[in-house]
């Protein structure tokens, strides 16, 4: 009859592994937590703080790649906008792919 500890943690490997794959995952989480329970009623529930802390960090993991896509789409549609006004405004005085001194002024001066 192995305890717990032999069965689930017994090296570093498969203590990370039982942590990484019951705890984070949640995979077959009932037996596991029920073996906790048959050696102290104080094991599920330090387990389960374990559960708990993992995944408020997966979620906060997961919220800041989401922040950063949505930042990222953000500046990139500022800069698609000032190309377009930058373009609207220029579009009028070249004509044949040329701008003259007198026209870039005039632009220059109608920029508002």
């Amino acid at each position: 009859t192995d305890t717990i500890g032999e069965k689930f943690f017994a090296t570093i490997p498969e203590s990370m592994y039982t942590l990484l794959v019951v705890g984070v995952f949640m995979d077959n989480l009932q037996p596991t937590i029920d073996q906790l329970g048959s050696e102290g009623y104080i094991y599920p529930g330090l387990f389960f703080i374990f559960i708990f802390f993992a995944s408020l960090t997966v979620m906060n993991m997961l919220i800041g790649v989401l922040c950063e896509v949505v930042s990222a789409v953000s500046e990139t549609e500022q800069e698609e906008s000032s190309v377009a006004w930058v373009k609207s405004k220029i579009t009028p005085f070249v004509k044949d792919k040329a701008i003259t001194k007198n026209e870039f002024a005039a632009l220059i001066n109608n920029a508002g």
